[in-house]
């Protein structure tokens, strides 16, 4: 029997991984689904050197293939990453200070943070590695050229699956990736929403990037998920 090709799809955390991990592996039912799970904002918080980025993203999925020696790196057809937008692209003048804020509030339109110069200088390292990120049709792993595309859950993966713009604790989250998970028995409802929703954003691949930068459309709801379906 012929060994199944794979597919490895990055994520920042758990919950991204709950939510679509189910619908994927239905989607692409003739390949392996393998998630990465960063734990963390790959874009900003551990990866402040964006001439690191692809360094550290080869680490990553290296490291991972180390621990799971199952996937051979010859049978991997593709590495997607999907990442949180966070309003990364909008103007400094969106981000406005409020000194009585105990954690970022993102509205539809700005961001509001006692740290004015973190958020904005945040935003200049996310957009410098995003470009990067974009920069690139392939990661070399192990001398082996992979096939690589990046696509933008926005603001994260609560508003576009939830519409839920609020801040969220860590079990939120949770309970709401579970409930997604189980939402959609078929799998084509599933496609359906992401490629055909208010927030789909189905131009072509470079055009969907090009849209998600204008104005303050990374803090609004859109995704450009479909573009992998």
């Amino acid at each position: 029997m012929a060994r199944r090709r794979a597919k490895i799809v990055i994520v920042e955390g758990p919950s991204d991984n709950t939510a679509l991990s189910v619908y994927l592996s239905r989607y692409f039912d003739e390949k392996k689904i393998e998630f990465i799970e960063l734990h963390s904002n790959i874009l900003s918080e551990k990866y402040k050197k964006p001439n690191n980025i692809i360094t550290d993203l080869n680490n990553i999925i290296d490291d991972f293939l180390e621990n799971n020696r199952y996937i051979k790196l010859t049978y991997i057809d593709e590495i997607i990453q999907i990442v949180d937008t966070d309003g990364m692209f909008i103007e400094d003048s969106k981000v406005i200070e409020d000194n009585s804020a105990t954690s970022n509030q993102y509205t539809l339109d700005n961001v509001y943070t006692d740290n004015v110069e973190r958020i904005r200088t945040l935003n200049k390292i996310k957009i410098c590695n995003m470009e990067i990120l974009l920069s690139k049709n392939d990661i070399t792993i192990r001398k082996h050229k992979i096939p690589y595309s990046v696509y933008y859950m926005s603001r994260n993966l609560e508003h576009v699956l939830h519409n839920r713009i609020d801040n969220l604790s860590d079990d939120e989250k949770k309970l709401l990736a579970f409930q997604f998970a189980n939402k959609y028995k078929n799998v084509l409802d599933f496609v359906n929403f992401i490629k055909n929703s208010s927030f789909s954003v189905n131009d072509e691949y470079k055009d969907s990037w090009r849209f998600i930068k204008e104005d303050t459309n990374s803090l609004k709801r859109f995704s450009n998920l479909g573009l992998i379906l």
